[in-house]
């Protein structure tokens, strides 16, 4: 896809010249929406020592802190007074009720999420987040009403369809999500969480050839992700592939 060939090319810049700040920023960003945080990481920290300003990186740093489950950084580095405007605060504040909220702070959680809608309430991620936190108190009806206000205001943007995705197999729905994750996979065929998704919606519905397949894929740009190594080792006892699945195994 486009992002996946964007990702190439700043790779080559930043390996023509390492010190090109903008690339590693650039890249960083990319890494970030393709849901890979360690990378994403890596690339920001780097921009940051080459000396692109903090408050140009502190939103996709907070997403990819986020990504790799880093919570108490998020929470350390990631402020509102980093940035200026109502709608990036906004963005900072979502970004901070994320880690508060998978770190089961969900009472904290909810009010940085509305603290977010009031700075900017057509920020799309503040009310997929909020669903999210819905989901982690089991309450599936509270986040589908939540999640209809985010599809009413940008009903195509990719945290959209992904918690779409993730709501409706939280539910069961699996073919549903499967439909949902397939969306962002239009566009975007290297996201790691959507794929994971439809893998994940595939096992769920008994269809272990197509999800290995998928796997099989995440796993040729992420060999060492353990997650999906586990999910393939999975598909493999499944498929009574024992060797298969001790190896993929032993990865995690």
């Amino acid at each position: 896809g486009e992002l996946a060939s964007a990702v190439i090319d700043l790779k080559n810049a930043a390996l023509k010249n390492p010190k090109n700040a903008e690339a590693r920023w650039l890249l960083g960003k990319l890494y970030v929406e393709l849901g890979n945080g360690e990378a994403g990481e890596k690339e920001l920290r780097r921009a940051i020592e080459l000396g692109i300003g903090f408050h140009s990186v502190v939103i996709p740093l907070g997403k990819a802190l986020n990504l790799q489950g880093k919570y108490q950084e998020v929470l350390d580095e990631v402020k509102v007074n980093s940035v200026d405007s109502q709608s990036l605060k906004a963005k900072v504040l979502t970004i901070r009720a994320d880690a508060l909220r998978d770190l089961g702070q969900l009472d904290f959680a909810q009010k940085e999420y509305r603290k977010a809608i009031e700075f900017d309430v057509e920020n799309t991620s503040s009310y997929v987040g909020l669903s999210r936190l819905y989901v982690r108190q089991g309450n599936g009806e509270r986040a589908q009403e939540i999640l209809n206000q985010a599809k009413s205001k940008n009903p195509n943007h990719q945290s959209v369809l992904l918690m779409e995705g993730d709501l409706n197999y939280f539910l069961g729905q699996y073919e549903e999500s499967q439909k949902a994750y397939d969306q962002v996979l239009q566009t975007d065929g290297n996201h790691l969480l959507a794929r994971l998704g439809l893998s994940l919606s595939l096992l769920a519905q008994k269809e272990i050839e197509a999800a290995a397949k998928h796997l099989d894929r995440l796993l040729q740009s992420y060999p060492d992700h353990i997650y999906t190594n586990y999910l393939r080792g999975l598909a493999a006892f499944e498929l009574k592939n024992y060797e298969d699945s001790k190896k993929y195994t032993e990865t995690v």
